[in-house]
């Protein structure tokens, strides 16, 4: 979520164009907090 860590990470790395990260919010292990693919069937 949005918060003042952004501003960090802009004072140390600059302007960011595009950044990619992994998105792992598909873990077996979250499945209790997150929809799983299966889920939308």
């Amino acid at each position: 979520g949005d918060g003042p860590h952004f501003a960090d990470v802009r004072r140390e790395f600059g302007a960011i164009d595009l950044l990619m990260l992994e998105a792992g919010q598909y873990n077996v292990d979250w499945s209790s907090i997150h929809l799983m693919p299966d889920a939308w069937r």
